[in-house]
């Protein structure tokens, strides 16, 4: 976690001190929550938040697939603008990355080079999701520690079309 450039420090899970430019990661079962604290007064603030997930992906029978929320529905407060870039491990090609995001209608998703997507969207709703879907060849995983034996592509289309479907509606 960072403002302006400056680190926060991370404090240990025990500790009961909260001091402004520190932040805690707590991990509970599949979920990791980073909560930062700051000093702040009616005024707009921008936070870096840099983290690597290891173990996500899924490789399945056909393909590998990235499939994480970024932002859950516990946020008391809207964010002005939430931005995360994704990079696969390897330069996936950009013709063999297929990406979706979920969430408001007004965000938007991209494959910005080899192994790079972005999601954006400009004011999340407080109690409003961000996530994203990358799906890419499985080779890319060689070690991957979650494995799957089913063929996922066909599934996978089907409910993102279905729900773009929706979406237009």
């Amino acid at each position: 976690v960072a403002e302006a450039g400056q680190p926060y420090r991370q404090l240990s899970r025990d500790a009961d001190e909260k001091p402004p430019g520190s932040f805690r990661v707590e991990r509970k079962d599949e979920l990791v929550s980073i909560t930062w604290y700051y000093d702040a007064k009616n005024e707009t603030r921008t936070f870096d938040l840099h983290f690597y997930l290891k173990g996500v992906a899924v490789a399945h029978a056909d393909v590998a697939e990235f499939y994480y929320k970024f932002v859950g529905e516990g946020w008391d407060r809207a964010s002005g603008r939430v931005e995360v870039t994704v990079q696969l491990p390897g330069a996936v090609p950009i013709s063999d990355m297929k990406i979706w995001a979920h969430g408001p209608l007004h965000g938007s998703c991209a494959i910005v080079a080899a192994g790079l997507a972005r999601f954006e969207v400009e004011t999340l709703p407080k109690r409003t999701f961000w996530e994203g879907r990358v799906v890419f060849p499985k080779n890319y995983l060689p070690a991957a520690f979650l494995r799957s034996a089913r063929v996922a592509l066909p599934k996978i289309l089907e409910e993102e079309r279905a729900w773009a479907e929706e979406a237009n509606r």
